[in-house]
């Protein structure tokens, strides 16, 4: 798979798991590495690096991560160690 970069605090981060725009995945979804959404996540998702939740991303569930980004959709409660982030197309 093709790694695809993210810009973030003046470093970057490697995106090394991404669930695609027609994924549906249900269930509970951990990841130790630097994850995007783009697809639908109903489940709880654990995330020990980066959750970037894209403009197409939604997931019905809990979020835990060092660092949440929204552009999409989130119905559940957000815990993060570092920072959540929630741009102007994000919806929590």
């Amino acid at each position: 798979m093709e790694e695809l970069k993210v810009r973030k605090n003046k470093s970057d981060s490697i995106v090394r798991c991404i669930v695609g725009v027609k994924t549906v995945f249900d269930g509970t979804m951990t990841t130790e590495e630097t994850t995007r959404i783009e697809g639908t996540v109903n489940g709880n998702v654990i995330a020990e690096g980066t959750l970037i939740i894209g403009q197409t991303g939604k997931v019905n569930g809990d979020i835990t991560a060092k660092c949440i980004l929204i552009a999409g959709e989130v119905r559940g409660d957000l815990y993060a160690s570092i920072k959540i982030e929630a741009s102007a197309s994000g919806r929590i």
